[in-house]
């Protein structure tokens, strides 16, 4: 067990209080302080800064890792060489390859507000029968 109760595997991946597959990114200062995470189709997200929580669908979600691509991209021309330190590029691809993982994640929960999803849940949901 690390540091205020995480538990850490391998790479930056960390097991929160029952929840897995939480990844961190923030800002340079604070790199955790933002926690992200696929739950019942979503991408869950959490700033410990300001307590704001919300979730996205993984589409947008997909939207914003691209824009952060795009941005490291643009930092490969000639005129914005050096734009990024070394170690904040290191942190935005990891970011991208761990946010990639977490949609998946969200697309193999299924959409909870599709109706056939609702259904296959409902049916694998445990029944006891009491006679």
């Amino acid at each position: 067990m690390g540091a205020a109760g995480f538990q850490h595997y391998g790479s930056d991946m960390v097991h929160i209080l029952g929840k897995t597959d939480v990844v961190f990114f923030g800002p340079r200062e604070k790199p955790q302080a933002v926690r992200w995470w696929a739950e019942n189709g979503m991408i869950c997200y959490e700033d410990s800064r300001t307590g704001e929580y919300d979730a996205m669908i993984p589409k947008e979600f997909l939207l914003r890792l691209n824009a952060i691509s795009d941005m490291i991209s643009n930092g490969k021309t000639v005129e914005n060489q050096g734009f990024m330190h070394r170690d904040d590029l290191a942190r935005h691809v990891t970011f991208l390859e761990q946010g990639t993982d977490l949609v998946r994640k969200a697309k193999a929960q299924g959409n909870r507000n599709d109706p056939k999803v609702r259904e296959q849940l409902k049916a694998a949901r445990p029944v006891t029968i009491i006679t």
